[in-house]
């Protein structure tokens, strides 16, 4: 077995979550961090049920130009646009996107924008239908 001198340095936050926090919500239901166990799953259930239906939505509108159709997206719920949004970024950049970008961009059906992204890649929506990533020059 390991030993990892980090576990017992309080100066990083899941030391300190582990050796303080944590105490002090076992006081109040011994059974927390079960719960906390179990709250995990059901996330990881979510996320994965989250990217499922997102990268179908992604494949139904992802154009031959790597551009997106958004004219189906209306009636999706926004978490699934959300994650959709986040894959096709990732996809045509190759740079995972910040909330920050996914949050202008997730508003692009309803008004006119422009993201800027890393790896000097901009996001654009061009009319209300169709959004594009471009390299910059």
């Amino acid at each position: 077995l390991a030993h990892d001198p980090s576990n017992a340095d309080v100066r990083f936050e899941r030391v300190r979550i582990r050796h303080e926090f944590l105490p002090l919500l076992e006081r109040e239901n011994a059974a927390i961090v079960s719960h906390l166990g179990n709250l995990a799953d059901d996330a990881r259930g979510v996320s994965q049920a989250l990217d499922w239906a997102a990268r179908r939505l992604l494949e139904e509108s992802l154009q031959a130009d790597e551009s997106i159709d958004l004219s189906s997206w209306r009636s999706v719920p926004e978490a699934i646009r959300r994650r959709a949004l986040a894959h096709w970024i990732a996809q045509v950049t190759g740079e995972s996107p910040g909330r920050a970008h996914i949050e202008a961009l997730s508003r692009a059906p309803e008004r006119c924008c422009e993201v800027w992204l890393a790896g000097g890649f901009t996001a654009r929506n061009h009319g209300d239908q169709v959004l594009r990533v471009t390299r910059d020059a």
